[in-house]
């Protein structure tokens, strides 16, 4: 058999590599009709435009195995560029405006486009839409020279200062896009390689109009959502975006199963100072709240953002997960009320109490052109010394979980982790199930303080599992610091020994023969 008699399946995988080594595939293609089909697939699997005129010029190019092929469609939102000039100036009003015109107008051609095409005119949904926005005149976009001049001539963090309080936002409703089976959206301040040498850094979006955009796609089955609730310097804008993000979470698509939401919050990088409290609705916070409801309806969710304890809220009798079988949830080191998830490890030495003469100190001294380039008080000077969890914190959150687990029958993974980042900070929960008789809670703490869970909640959790099937392992460990002498066999370390004997008997009776 030659090598372009393969099965197709081996084929794909082939192609498959050779993509992954960034090896332009077209010329492939030519070999013979299974090595072009294999190469269409792949080619066309994935699809990325940057122009309502490229989108409207795709049927041209597609056939019916091509159309099948296709998986997801990248979209890149371009917003106008701007001189060098304005490179240090924030968007004033009328900018924001324009850019929003921009994005609505766009993102309803897109929506009308799609809904043109022959293949996705019946309900069934077909592909995977991801949308960001970008303007080629911010930072990250420019070419190398550029970037360093604007770096160069930036003080620290100020490169893309224009942009720090700017939110895309649609301007007017979507029309119904049922070809949509999985949406993302990027609308965080995250790079990402595009293709080697390309840097994509989408713009901040309106967590609000995100949830429009999930809205006007029926059939969506599964959603990524990257966002940012880091604004620190105008903390009422924060709060509005924050309010308006958890409002919209009503009249989502009721397919949807798969849920991953990352939406880092306000977190000090200067730990002498609290974090910024949140307002409440009705005693609760209302993003969790939020959170907590549309859960109910989903099979997977995995969520990174300040949360409270809320998410867990059972004040409804009817509360219930029947389909959730996967939880994640990554608490930032705050609460919504404003306090510290983390705190001083007792084995670590004093912090230095004075952050406001050093806050003054530092600004001063960091060469900032003009005040509105200084970072927020609690961001400068950086300190870090919070590791040791919040016991306090930590048991409610346990206590309100292992209440809700009562109403989530079908769970078989939870982690419920608190943490900054850091490998020596915080804690993480994990529960393991296999639904039936095996199942297993660990509280792995990472810092050299251990939290040890209080007894009502050992108890809130032995009392789930005695309702079902097999017993609860729980176990309660610190950070784990294994050796080289713990990972190799007894067997593998006895040869090498040996071997470092005789070793030493050669050389030291060489030495020995010369005295």
């Amino acid at each position: 058999m030659s090598f372009s008699d393969l099965p197709p399946a081996i084929l794909f995988l082939v192609a498959s590599h050779l993509k992954e080594e960034a090896i332009w595939l077209a010329q492939y293609a030519s070999i013979n009709r299974p090595w072009q089909s294999v190469v269409e697939a792949l080619t066309f699997r994935e699809l990325r435009t940057e122009s309502i005129e490229h989108l409207r010029q795709i049927p041209q190019y597609m056939n019916r195995d091509r159309w099948d092929a296709m998986r997801s469609l990248d979209v890149i939102v371009h917003l106008p560029e701007y001189e060098r000039e304005r490179w240090y100036q924030i968007e004033t009003n009328e900018d924001k405006q324009i850019n929003n015109a921009i994005f609505s107008d766009f993102m309803m051609k897109l929506f009308e486009t799609v809904n043109t095409w022959e293949q996705y005119r019946n309900d069934a949904p077909r592909f995977t839409l991801a949308i960001q926005a970008i303007s080629m005149s911010d930072y990250w976009h420019l070419g190398r020279l550029n970037r360093m001049k604007r770096y160069a001539n930036a003080t620290r963090g100020a490169e893309d200062i224009r942009i720090q309080a700017s939110y895309l936002r649609l301007t007017g409703n979507l029309p119904s896009l049922s070809a949509i089976s999985g949406l993302i959206v990027r609308g965080a301040r995250n790079v990402r390689i595009i293709k080697p040498g390309r840097s994509c850094c989408p713009r901040l979006l309106s967590g609000e109009s995100v949830c429009r955009i999930v809205r006007a796609c029926p059939n969506v089955n599964k959603a990524e959502v990257d966002l940012s609730d880091q604004e620190s310097k105008d903390l009422g804008l924060r709060n509005a975006e924050r309010s308006a993000f958890a409002t919209s979470f009503t009249g989502l698509p009721q397919g949807l199963r798969h849920l991953k939401i990352s939406y880092p919050g306000v977190v000090p990088a200067n730990q002498l100072f609290s974090p910024p409290s949140i307002p409440v609705v009705d005693g609760k916070d209302f993003l969790s709240y939020r959170l907590n409801m549309i859960s109910r309806q989903l099979q997977y969710l995995e969520i990174k953002a300040v949360l409270s304890d809320d998410f867990f809220d059972m004040t409804d009798p009817a509360t219930a997960w029947p389909l959730l079988q996967s939880l994640s949830i990554d608490f930032d080191p705050c609460t919504p009320s404003g306090d510290w998830m983390l705190e001083l490890d007792p084995t670590d030495s004093d912090v230095e109490p004075d952050h406001e003469r050093a806050y003054e100190f530092e600004v001063r001294m960091g060469g900032y052109k003009s005040e509105a380039e200084w970072p927020a008080k609690m961001h400068f000077p950086r300190r870090s010394f919070r590791t040791a969890v919040n016991s306090d914190i930590l048991d409610d959150i346990s206590l309100a979980a292992a209440r809700a687990l009562t109403k989530m029958p079908s769970l078989r993974d939870l982690k419920l982790n608190v943490g900054d980042g850091q490998a020596e900070t915080g804690c993480l929960c994990s529960l393991t199930s296999d639904g039936r008789s095996s199942h297993k809670v660990v509280w792995r703490s990472r810092s050299a303080t251990m939290y040890e869970p209080h007894a009502d909640v050992i108890a809130a959790w032995k009392q789930v599992f005695a309702e079902r099937t097999g017993e609860l392992e729980i176990q309660v460990i610190g950070p784990s610091v294994q050796c080289l002498a713990d990972s190799v066999p007894l067997s593998i370390l006895l040869f090498f020994v040996n071997q470092l004997h005789n070793r030493l008997d050669c050389v030291y009776g060489i030495d020995h023969g010369l005295r």
